[in-house]
């Protein structure tokens, strides 16, 4: 009997379908993967991919051409596009890859030719680790050769196999593994982690792009911190910027610990410190807390006392940010992002709602919200001394709240005045009248009212000031008042 639901999770009809047809046309068919580890993990899976014993032509003869994309046919790999009853819905496609073989890995990455098999077993034997081994199919239940199951019980990431050989066939494999667990919570079995080591090194031949993917999983994931400091050499070997931080000490008496141990603790406090909302956490404040400090090494200093002081780290540490960021290939979008909240992190917040409104007006109420993070993590991982310096946070963000709560005026589009209203009142449009409206709006912040009449008052007074001509202009038009009057 055919079972739809697999630990709790429907399975798409449409991959049960695909699973179908194939068996029907004398085949094998597995679920395989991340799908099926999810399921026993107890969560609801991304994508649904199937392994099979069909050859791809065999698949385009199954399903015809016009189901079958050539997504990967150098690996076996096809993707069917089921039939849709909707045609105006997007149709969801699934990958089905021909058990293989592969052959030796000249590159560290690619293997110099695969095989094809009808034998899952020796599909499953290729696979990165024992929790991805594992496969399963609706009628026969799980094939689990390599004990992933017994992997996921333990909360283990082990190779599938020799560990050395795993690694040296694609040297990415040991960032998946702090990867997984980072996102997982598990630890690296021993043999496994001391390969990493072994063969580290060949993950000079990755490139960048691959590398930023993974270092991506790794920092975002809930147990990044532990990780990264757990295997500090290999994290470094993936972001080589960053090794500086570790050994550099602080001799302060708002610091304990080194640099990196700093930045570990700052990490760490993102799931301990709750005084301000969690969800203000995103994956910008996790890398922006991982290199807020990139630049105190090249920033310090130590007094005759023997103090160590970092003057203008913030600006160094943006710096830095930016060329690790470049070289992990993350778009500009997100670089600009990280950059702005690391050249930021250590912004005076005064609490005033003049300061929310300028807050506000520079950074926006999403990226203000990540700096307050930031600085509640990065206090906490402070020594107790540096505490008292949080309340001036504290005390800010009743005042944001308020700015917030009143719809103050913080940006331009808040103004109860726009560049047409200056026209209709005799204000020229162009640079001048984008002056005025920000000088308005600067005032307005600091707490002149936001009204109408009164904003175009005080803009006539902005323009004649900044226009002589049109000071000039109103003079000559008074001369010849005052010269008709007289007659």
């Amino acid at each position: 009997m055919c079972i739809k639901n697999f630990g709790g999770y429907k399975i798409p009809q449409e991959v049960l379908t695909i699973v179908s047809r194939i068996e029907s046309a004398g085949f094998e068919a597995y679920l395989v993967g991340g799908c099926v580890r999810d399921v026993l993990l107890g969560k609801k899976p991304k994508d649904w991919d199937i392994c099979t014993s069909a050859e791809p032509n065999d698949i385009y003869r199954i399903f015809g051409q016009e189901h079958v994309r050539p997504t990967g046919l150098q690996h076996g790999t096809v993707t069917v596009v089921p039939e849709q009853e909707d045609a105006s819905v997007p149709a969801a496609g699934y990958e089905v890859t021909t058990y293989r073989v592969d052959g030796k890995y000249i590159d560290g990455r690619h293997p110099d030719g695969v095989s094809f098999t009808k034998n899952l077993k020796e599909d499953l034997a290729r696979r990165d680790f024992t929790i991805n081994a594992i496969a399963y199919n609706p009628k026969t239940g799980v094939v689990d050769p390599f004990f992933g199951r017994e992997d996921l019980k333990r909360k283990v990431i082990r190779c599938v196999g020799n560990p050395v050989t795993r690694f040296e066939e694609d040297s990415l494999r040991i960032l998946r593994a702090l990867r997984f667990s980072s996102q997982l919570g598990f630890s690296i079995e021993e043999e496994t982690k001391g390969a990493m080591y072994r063969v580290m090194d060949k993950m000079k031949l990755l490139s960048n792009e691959r590398i930023g993917k993974e270092v991506f999983g790794i920092v975002t994931g809930p147990n990044a911190a532990a990780v990264i400091e757990e295997n500090k050499m290999v994290f470094f070997a993936a972001v080589p910027l960053l090794q500086a931080i570790d050994g550099c000490q602080q001799n302060n008496q708002y610091h304990c610990g080194t640099v990196f141990e700093h930045t570990m603790k700052a990490m760490k406090n993102i799931y301990r410190c709750h005084e301000f909302p969690d969800e203000w956490v995103d994956e910008h404040v996790k890398f922006a807390l991982l290199f807020h400090d990139i630049g105190k090494p090249v920033s310090k200093m130590t007094d005759v006392l023997g103090h160590d002081h970092f003057y203008g780290h913030p600006a160094r540490s943006a710096e830095l940010t930016t060329s690790a960021l470049i070289q992990l290939r993350y778009s500009n979008k997100f670089r600009e992002t990280v950059v702005e909240l690391v050249e930021n992190h250590a912004v005076e917040f005064t609490p005033s709602k003049s300061c929310a409104r300028r807050l506000l007006n520079r950074f926006g109420e999403a990226q203000l919200k990540r700096l307050l993070k930031i600085r509640e993590c990065d206090n906490r991982a402070h020594s107790r001394l540096a505490y008292p310096k949080f309340q001036n946070s504290l005390e800010f963000y009743k005042c944001l709240e308020e700015v917030i709560e009143e719809k103050s005026a913080f940006s331009l589009r808040h103004l109860a005045v726009n560049g047409r209203d200056l026209m209709e009142n005799g204000i020229e449009s162009g640079p001048r009248m984008g002056a005025i409206l920000k000088k308005l709006l600067n005032e307005v912040m600091e707490g002149r009212p936001n009204e109408k009449e009164e904003l175009l008052q005080r803009a006539k007074e902005l323009y004649k000031d900044e226009n002589p001509e049109a000071n000039s202009t109103d003079s000559t038009q008074l001369l010849i008042e005052v010269l008709k009057a007289d007659g």
